[in-house]
């Protein structure tokens, strides 16, 4: 699995196939027949963006066009941090995104929380 940490407390991931399957699998993101899984038409390509500690997710479009991808991870980051992580009262960090150059694919295996 790769990860590049893009603020305080924000991780993107991605990885190879069998890394991404886990990952899925553990968010719940997957068929339980494992030959409906492994049919590339069920899978969505969705970009899925969330509070990990709150359990609060969205998601959006991998193809979706580079401002509204930028929108649903902001909207996100934005959102009130309330709650505790290993009993510590949390604050909402303050992350900035920025969107530039030219989405030229979809990222169909990308994953994005806040700790």
């Amino acid at each position: 699995m790769n990860s590049k940490e893009v603020g305080t407390g924000w991780t993107f991931l991605t990885g190879k196939p069998d890394d991404i399957l886990l990952l899925r699998k553990s968010l719940g993101f997957f068929y339980n027949d494992p030959k409906e899984d492994a049919d590339r038409n069920n899978h969505s390509g969705m970009i899925v963006v969330g509070t990990e500690p709150l359990m609060r997710w969205t998601m959006c479009e991998g193809g979706a066009n580079r401002e509204w991808i930028a929108t649903v991870i902001r909207t996100e980051m934005d959102a009130p941090f309330q709650g505790a992580v290993d009993g510590v009262r949390q604050a909402d960090p303050a992350v900035h995104v920025q969107s530039t150059g030219t989405v030229k694919r979809a990222a169909p295996a990308l994953h994005v929380h806040r700790k």
